[in-house]
């Protein structure tokens, strides 16, 4: 019973304290530019795919597939 409630607990708070920007993605022969709130910037080659969360402390890029290259803003 405790670990239950510890477990959900745990589950509120990283919901809470993380803020999810979004998946971006491209096509065959797309490529895009992606800037984030903290002035990052993220250049996406064809059939790319990333998951973007972060909070005010810092910030969580998932690559999933194809190529990106990243200029990090300073925090």
């Amino acid at each position: 019973m405790i670990t239950i409630a510890i477990t959900v607990a745990v589950a509120i708070t990283v919901t809470c304290v993380w803020h999810w920007r979004g998946t971006y993605t491209t096509a065959a022969g797309e490529w895009r530019v992606v800037s984030l709130h903290d002035g990052s910037v993220i250049r996406l080659g064809p059939r790319t795919e990333i998951k973007v969360r972060y909070d005010r402390e810092q910030r969580l890029i998932e690559q999933f597939s194809g190529e990106a290259t990243y200029e990090v803003a300073k925090v």
